[in-house]
Formats: C-alpha cells, sequence, structure tokens
C-alpha cells in the first residue's frame, strides 16, 4: 500500500526531506521484518515445547496469537520508487480568458 506524503517545505528541501523519509521508512521495514522473524522462531520454540511440556502450552498459545496480531497489523508503509518525472509545461492562456472562453461557448 502506498501513502501519500506532503512535504510542508518550500522545493529546495523537497530532495533532502523525501531522503530522510525513505531512509526512516527502511529502517522501519528492517525493524518490522526481525520483529516478524523473532516472533515466528519463538513461536516455533514453544511449539516444540508444547509438544513434551503441558506447562508450555499456555505460553504457546499467547505467543502465537500475539504473531496474528502482528502480521495483522502489517509492515510499514512501502518504500516508495524513484521516479523520472518530466513536466511538459505548455504556454496557457490566463484563468480569466479560459473562463471567459468557456462562458462563450
Amino acid at each position: 500500500m502506498h501513502s501519500a506524503w506532503t512535504h510542508p517545505g518550500s522545493f529546495a528541501t523537497w530532495h533532502a526531506a523525501r531522503a530522510k523519509r525513505v531512509e526512516k521508512l527502511r529502517e522501519e521495514h528492517r525493524r518490522w521484518d526481525e520483529e516478524h522473524e523473532r516472533l515466528k522462531e519463538l513461536v516455533r520454540t514453544l511449539q516444540q515445547q508444547a509438544k513434551y511440556y503441558e506447562s508450555m502450552a499456555p505460553k504457546y498459545r499467547v505467543m502465537a496469537a500475539r504473531l496474528q496480531r502482528f502480521e495483522e497489523a502489517g509492515p510499514p508503509p512501502e518504500i516508495p520508487v524513484d521516479e523520472k518525472v518530466t513536466p511538459r509545461l505548455r504556454a496557457a492562456a490566463p484563468a480569466c480568458a479560459r473562463s471567459r472562453a468557456r462562458s462563450w461557448s
């Protein structure tokens, strides 16, 4: 899922702010992946232990529910892809002239 982002500053600071945002998203993804792997491994370990020790079954169920909630919350927003945008600017009539032209037609 992509998210919209607006930069409140001037265009001069836009590139630096975007680079900082992308770096922050990369860090969030890295942390989410690490936590996801940690929870999955913990669930696997507790599942194995619950087979042999009845006292581990409640811990396994709690951790499995935690993993499920974590996965349902999902990862952070996708990292935006760099795109090369070339605006094609054309000379246009002023807005007042366009509105008059529309009213005549």
